[in-house]
């Protein structure tokens, strides 16, 4: 079977993701973040995060807060960012194939998408989302998606600096690996306040 080859896009827009966080800082601390909140951020990551946030009912600027809060993804404007050992953090890309015609050519042609989340030297088992339909603005209509990655658990870092490395992989080639360094702040000190 022939597929076009995708026009993958790692989304999360880091581009965007560090926006938010300039818009965002002076937001107070709110309440540690929760495993199932980590978790509902990433299977809404490709397809629902407008819908998750308007069904809260949170406003755009706390639901961006929030997900500056626990979104870890290996993006330069989140290299050196800090994150509260008390929350749960989520370490993630969303992938999306643009380009195909159906669901089917466009999950063969993700389906070929691999990737590691590597912290501190350690490999990580993730969680990957179902390739799902996604109707997203940015790309000008329909388009199929998935995320991948992992939680991580309050306990999981000690505090201090840690390195993240993402080495993904097209057909079993080595496409890019991206990297970051970032911070846990003890409870109590930091963002942690």
């Amino acid at each position: 079977m022939k597929h076009k080859k995708p026009l993958l896009l790692i989304a999360l827009l880091g581009a965007l993701a560090g926006l938010m966080l300039a818009a965002y800082p002076a937001l107070a601390r709110r309440n540690a973040v929760s495993r199932g909140e980590a978790m509902s951020l990433l299977h809404a990551w490709t397809t629902g995060r407008n819908a998750v946030r308007l069904n809260e009912g949170i406003g755009a600027g706390q639901f961006d807060a929030n997900f500056a809060d626990v979104a870890l993804p290996p993006f330069a404007s989140f290299d050196g960012k800090h994150y509260c050992a008390d929350d749960h953090v989520l370490s993630a890309l969303a992938w999306y194939n643009t380009t195909a015609d159906n669901y089917q050519d466009a999950k063969a042609s993700l389906d070929t998408v691999t990737q590691t989340i590597i912290i501190d030297g350690q490999p990580y088992d993730t969680i990957r989302t179902p390739v799902r339909r996604a109707e997203q603005s940015t790309f000008g209509g329909v388009v199929h998606g998935f995320s991948e990655g992992v939680i991580l658990a309050p306990g999981d870092l000690s505090p201090g600096m840690h390195s993240l490395d993402v080495p993904v992989y097209f057909d079993g080639v080595l496409i890019v690996t991206l990297s970051i360094s970032f911070y846990i702040d003890a409870s109590g000190t930091g963002v942690c306040l």
